[in-house]
Parts: structure tokens; C-alpha cells; sequence
């Protein structure tokens, strides 16, 4: 076994917390086959749209997809975007932690013949507090965890 397998293998089943701001990646996926009449833009036929981890998310995610056991905490917004995220985190067993108390935060990429050809985001930069629950909470998971990952996109929870 070379010091990679055996880096991975060591990470299996390792509890590891992941402290950032989360997003919901949104993708509309279609055709171009003509130009708007009313401005010099492609117009996308939307064909396909589909939800991915964002963010802290997305290394809660990577975290898992190596067998590590993650725990994730953030903030969230009472909103649709919210749950299409609980959801993805669901599937892929990692376990969260969200105060409800910003919009969800979604980054929404227009995709035309394979081709990225706008992005549009839905956030609230500011900065924001635990609640005092959910701070007790995250000091315990952070005793108890074998490593913790601080993933900072200048949203607003570091």
C-alpha cells in the first residue's frame, strides 16, 4: 500500500466538522440555435436544470465521498433553496447544523451547448451569529471531532 491508500484509508470513518458558508449551485442546462432579437445575447432553450453542493457544502461532500464522517454547520434561509441543500446533504450522509436566519445563499449558472454563459447569485453578505443552542453545539462536535475544516467564501459566517 503506497502513503496515499494509506492516507485515505486512515481517513475513513474519521469525524470531521466543516464550519462555513454553504450554497445551493444551480444549473440550467439547454440549446442555442439563435441570437435575441432584442439584444446581442444567445437565447438558451432550458433543457435540464440540476442542484449541486456549494461552498462548505461541497467540501462537507468531498469530505464524505472519502469516507470521512462529516458534520456540517452554517447558515440558511426558511426558503425553498434551503431544502433542495438538505436534501443533497441528506443523500450524501453528511450531517448539519443550520441556523435559519439569512436567505440560502445560490449561485445559478445559465449553460448553453456546454458552454457557461452568464452566472447570477442570490446572497446576503453579511455577517451573522450562532444562535446560543447551536453554539453549545458546535463546541461539543468540535471536542469530540478528529479534525475541523474552516471553508471561507467571504459570506459572512467566518
Amino acid at each position: 500500500m503506497n502513503k496515499i491508500e494509506e492516507n485515505l484509508e486512515n481517513f475513513k470513518n474519521q469525524e470531521i466538522l466543516v464550519i462555513g458558508d454553504v450554497m445551493l449551485d444551480v444549473y440550467l442546462e439547454g440549446d442555442v440555435s439563435r441570437i435575441s432579437p432584442e439584444a446581442p445575447v444567445p437565447i438558451v432553450k432550458i433543457e435540464k436544470e440540476f442542484h449541486e453542493l456549494g461552498g462548505a457544502a461541497n467540501v462537507a461532500a468531498n469530505v464524505a465521498s472519502l469516507g470521512g464522517k462529516a458534520t456540517l454547520f452554517s447558515f440558511v434561509g426558511n426558503d425553498s433553496a434551503s431544502e433542495i441543500l438538505k436534501n443533497l446533504l441528506k443523500s450524501n450522509s453528511i450531517s448539519f447544523f443550520f441556523d435559519e436566519c439569512k436567505k440560502t445563499i445560490q449561485k445559478t449558472r445559465i449553460i448553453g451547448k456546454s458552454q457557461q454563459l452568464l452566472r447570477f447569485d442570490k446572497e446576503e453578505a453579511e455577517t451573522k451569529i450562532f444562535t446560543e443552542s447551536t453554539k453549545k453545539l458546535l463546541c461539543e462536535k468540535a471536542e469530540t471531532s478528529d479534525l475541523i475544516i474552516i471553508s471561507d467564501y467571504a459570506k459572512g459566517v467566518i
